[in-house]
């Protein structure tokens, strides 16, 4: 089956992560394919096949003109750069909704550079040990009596594998509101509005909860965890207001790869390797040639697919409906305003003609090959 994509090239002078990958991923793959982490194959499966035929589609007439166009499906994949911006705007709208008249705070704890190979080697499991103790380690202090007395807490995480030199660096932001109930469920809050916790009575916590799991792994060297435990682990505690900013900031990254189109020099040869600076994000670009290196495209595929990047403790948990509405009730919290994304389409939107801008009529829905053709249509663009 073909899987040509429907804009083989760009309109513009921009490149495209995909356009990248179809020009050296026959490379790429042949060179790293057994130094690669699980799922890796899956990723670039997604993003070389994501809106071509192999991933089905609709078939589209202009009414007036005549001209028949194809809209293909997405891969959904978390990775995949093509996708995701609808789902981030739908998680920071979420959690926007879910903010409450009080002082926030963003957590980060950030992994020791020790360990980020093993991070790497073993993400997915690693990586909810990482989100299981942290949260721990917040939840349990923040019920400390002599700190906040919170014994029923609510926070989300996100999780960032990547600085933005796209070196590994894994590190976790808790969005902390500063109240919580205490054992009777009466309402308590902050001493001093813009002082949470001690951030290294965190990273000790963090600490101790993590060796403690790690002991008794056999792929980690005994001698690696004593030095561990010698060493101070770095967490951080930042006041951060009505906390809405703090969450559209995370947003960005909820369902995100580590390389973006944008970070792809435009107007420069495909092989050229001057690096030069992005004003928005004030980011390293790379020039194509060096988004197909192994530190690039191996770093956009260091988390699998499945592994989710994000989590909700606490009375924020979707499951927790009514202790959240119990403390909406007792702040006399005003949700009458609900942050919403207006550039998201509604999807009953006409699909407009790309020529003449006119509505088009949908005349066919074409299935999703099986998963064996997509994988001969991935493994036949491999070899084309």
């Amino acid at each position: 089956m073909s899987s040509s994509r429907a804009h083989c090239e760009p309109a513009g002078p921009d490149r495209t992560v995909a356009e990248v990958f179809d020009r050296f991923s026959e490379h790429f793959f042949s060179r790293y394919r057994h130094h690669l982490p699980k799922g890796a194959f899956k990723t670039l499966q997604d993003i070389l096949l994501c809106r071509t035929e192999a991933m089905g589609g609709h078939r589209f007439r202009c009414d007036r003109c005549g001209h028949v166009h194809f809209a293909w499906h997405s891969c959904n994949n978390r990775l995949c750069p093509t996708c995701g911006a609808a789902d981030n705007a739908a998680w920071t709208a979420a959690h926007l909704n879910r903010l409450l008249p009080v002082p926030y705070f963003l957590v980060t704890f950030t992994l020791p550079s020790e360990l980020r190979q093993y991070a790497y080697s073993h993400p997915g499991a690693f990586y909810k040990l990482f989100f299981t103790a942290t949260s721990r380690a917040l939840k349990e202090i923040l019920a400390d009596p002599k700190r906040t007395g919170f014994f029923k807490s609510g926070f989300f995480a996100v999780l960032q594998s990547w600085k933005q030199d796209m070196l590994l660096h894994p590190h976790i932001h808790y969005v902390v509101p500063g109240i919580g109930l205490d054992g009777k469920g009466n309402l308590v809050t902050l001493k001093q509005p813009d002082f949470l916790v001690y951030a290294q009575v965190l990273a000790n916590r963090l600490r101790t909860l993590m060796l403690q799991a790690l002991q008794s792994e056999p792929r980690i060297d005994s001698a690696l965890i004593a030095q561990l435990w010698r060493i101070d682990w770095v967490a951080d505690v930042e006041p951060v207001g009505s906390g809405e900013n703090a969450v559209k900031y995370l947003g960005q990254y909820v369902h995100k790869s580590v390389i973006t189109d944008r970070r792809i020099s435009p107007s420069t040869p495909i092989r050229s390797s001057s690096p030069s600076k992005t004003v928005k994000t004030n980011a390293p670009a790379i020039s194509a040639s060096q988004a197909s290196s192994s530190s690039a495209a191996t770093s956009c595929m260091s988390c699998p697919p499945a592994f989710t990047a994000y989590a909700t403790t606490g009375f924020l948990h979707p499951r927790a409906k009514a202790t959240l509405q119990l403390l909406q009730t007792l702040l006399d919290a005003d949700l009458s305003m609900s942050h919403s994304n207006d550039s998201t389409p509604h999807p009953d939107s006409l699909m407009l003609c790309p020529r003449c801008g006119y509505p088009m009529t949908r005349l066919e829905l074409r299935s999703r090959s099986p998963p064996q053709l997509r994988r001969h249509a991935f493994l036949e663009q491999l070899a084309a």
